[in-house]
């Protein structure tokens, strides 16, 4: 079982605005931050958020550990939680390292360059 090191809030008004709060362990307001990145009237339902790396002390390429709760408004009774038990490891591509990188770069382009033939020649009569 990991260390809750941070807590983030992220607040959701079906108007479309979301607010993200993140918190240290002992409860201190470390960053926050707000903007219409929520569905709106039609989905009310759904909406996106970011949080800078940076403001959780990580590189780019770390793995995290993460799980999310939900609560009804002013609230801290949590209603749902994913996963159920445990939580999701993130493992960014460049925690791979450099050689799968290059790998996927090598198949991304030998994807376009077979896909450029096709429809250049897709057009010419045979003999």
């Amino acid at each position: 079982m990991g260390i809750n090191k941070w807590e983030q809030v992220v607040a959701y008004n079906p108007s479309g605005k979301v607010t993200v709060s993140l918190f240290d362990a002992n409860h201190r307001l470390l960053w926050i931050d707000s903007g219409r990145w929520g569905e709106g009237a039609h989905f009310p339902s759904r909406c996106e958020f970011y949080l800078p790396f940076e403001q959780l002390g990580i590189i780019a390429g770390q793995n995290m550990r993460v799980y999310a709760e939900a609560s009804q408004a002013n609230s801290f009774q949590h209603c749902d939680r994913i996963p159920d038990e445990g939580d999701i490891q993130i493992s960014p591509i460049p925690a791979l390292g450099k050689t799968m990188f290059y790998i996927l770069w090598a198949v991304i382009l030998t994807a376009g360059i077979v896909l450029i033939k096709k429809s250049c020649y897709k057009d010419v009569p045979s003999v």
